[in-house]
């Protein structure tokens, strides 16, 4: 086999590998937080971005993309977050678990200060207890 042909099926190779790879680590879904406390802010830091806080001013949100899959094959990285706001309140919550959420492409989340509740479709929330 010539030079020409063994790059050209190497490179074949690569593509494939490549193509698959790609296609292992799509997005599956996105995750929103909403502020809906009312008139407080509130501080949300997940395992995502390196843990970096996000300060949400009432009414606005945080999102992201994912793939539950990650290099352990276990839930996300981010999936437990904790959530701040005045007078004392933290709370945490795992905002991504594939038995419960694995049927939402887009997991719109709405903080409020009894639970966090996930939007299920035509106006339907399911709310949730806080971990902590």
């Amino acid at each position: 086999m010539s030079l020409f042909a063994r790059s050209v099926s190497t490179l074949r190779v690569l593509i494939l590998l490549l193509s698959t790879l790609n296609n292992t680590m799509a997005v599956k879904a996105l995750i929103r937080v909403t502020n809906d406390l009312g008139v407080l802010d509130i501080t949300v830091s997940c395992k995502v971005d390196d843990n970096h806080p996000h300060v949400l001013s009432p009414g606005t949100y945080y999102e992201w993309n994912f793939s539950p899959d990650n290099e352990f094959g276990t839930e996300p990285l981010f999936s437990n977050c904790s959530f701040q706001w005045e007078r004392g309140h933290y709370h945490t919550f795992d905002l991504y678990v594939e038995v419960r959420d694995g049927d939402c492409s887009k997991c719109l989340w709405l903080i409020k200060p009894d639970s966090p509740c996930r939007y299920t479709g035509n106006s339907r929330f399911a709310c949730y207890q806080w971990k902590t």
